[in-house]
């Protein structure tokens, strides 16, 4: 059971939220700071987002996480709790929980994170809650793909067994495409048979949909859906533009799991909706989601849950939110790929000239990030358009 105490301490706090040049650490940085929190960020790089908005305290240069720095961090400047955001900062204070004791921390155990950060583990738990999952195949060595080739249907799927912070996966459409892609993908990353080989899927048609929730201990808190509305590259990766959406199997589904899982912390269970409407699990994200903005704004503060939750508070579980709700992120890809196709374009413009449709890009209140991040982007640009002409 969830804490619960006669007198909610409701004081503001000190927080440090790692991965500063995220797009949803900034969204949590401000609506922690919005509600009088002092918020800090570990940032690694002097262009990270995070470090140009008015809403940040302060900031602590990491090229890589340590447990002595950020405890002198904490001590300096007398942090309360701590929001890792990334998978990474979540592995590394799940795994340093006992040296940060001292500090409100709300994540998951090492044990969840193993199961949820394995696609093959978080598969077997699906089969054991009767969860749909895709046709899935793990080769055990090279020569295996050869006969996987001629057998399995396209186009199917490359992707990596683990999450690492990163997106790796492709797509292969015949034979020989799926060997030349695999090999390739192999070679790039340095996978063989001692790291373990990428993993073979079906590929599923249909939308992108995720519950997005935090937990406690194995009682859901809060949670909220979406479906994605573009995504950037177009061929699949992270949400440019999403909506909330209300799918009553979806929200069976990923309690099923989580639940199963006595989870604790945030998570997102994303699953792929068929024409026909049914759910085939992808995967679990043990950690932030990159669409962050869109559950704020649809009237959840996930956040200030997770540093009343560390400091023993009682939290309610949150009730409805606003379905229907539509977010988009123009400098994080959206309007980057806008002319892709003429409907994608248009879609891009109806949601800049639509007023109810939200961004990160706070022009008014806190201007400097989009303009580091729109700096930054088209430096970038322009490198690699004069890399192109050598």
């Amino acid at each position: 059971m969830r804490p619960n105490i006669d007198a909610p301490n409701t004081a503001k706090k000190s927080v440090l939220v790692t991965e500063g040049a995220q797009k949803n650490t900034l969204g949590i940085v401000r609506s922690l700071a919005q509600e009088g929190n002092k918020v800090h960020v570990v940032v690694s790089s002097k262009w990270d987002t995070c470090k140009f908005s008015k809403f940040t305290s302060g900031f602590l240069y990491l090229d890589r996480l340590s447990v002595k720095c950020i405890l002198g961090y904490i001590q300096k400047n007398s942090i309360d709790s701590i929001i890792p955001v990334g998978i990474i900062s979540t592995q590394f204070f799940s795994d340093h929980r006992d040296s940060f004791s001292k500090v409100e921390l709300v994540i998951p155990t090492r044990k969840q994170l193993k199961i949820a950060c394995s696609k093959q583990l978080t598969y077997d738990k699906a089969i054991d809650c009767e969860i749909p999952i895709p046709e899935t195949y793990y080769p055990q060595d090279i020569e295996e793909i050869e006969v996987l080739a001629g057998e399995i249907p396209y186009p199917c799927v490359i992707k990596w067994l683990y999450e690492v912070g990163a997106n790796i996966v492709d797509y292969a459409f015949n034979k020989q495409d799926l060997l030349k892609k695999y090999r390739k993908l192999c070679e790039l990353h340095e996978y063989d048979e001692t790291t373990g080989l990428p993993m073979i899927q079906e590929y599923i048609e249909g939308d992108g949909v995720g519950e997005f929730a935090l937990y406690y201990k194995g009682e859901k808190i809060s949670s909220y859906q979406h479906k994605r509305l573009r995504e950037a590259p177009p061929s699949g990766g992270s949400s440019t533009a999403a909506i909330t959406i209300s799918n009553e199997n979806l929200s069976i589904l990923a309690h099923k799991i989580l639940k199963r899982l006595d989870w604790n912390g945030v998570a997102m269970v994303e699953f792929k909706e068929k024409p026909n409407g049914d759910l085939v699990l992808m995967e679990i994200n043990a950690k932030f989601w990159g669409s962050y903005d869109l559950g704020h704004a649809a009237g959840l503060n996930f956040p200030a849950n997770l540093i009343r939750l560390g400091a023993g508070e009682y939290v309610k579980p949150a009730g409805k939110y606003i379905i229907g709700k539509k977010y988009y992120w123009p400098l994080d890809g959206d309007l980057r790929h806008a002319t892709v196709s003429l409907r994608r374009f248009c879609d891009v413009l109806g949601c800049i000239v639509d007023p109810r449709v939200k961004s990160n890009l706070w022009l008014v209140t806190d201007p400097k990030p989009a303009v580091m991040k729109l700096i930054v982007t088209l430096a970038v640009s322009i490198r690699n358009a004069f890399r192109s002409l050598r």
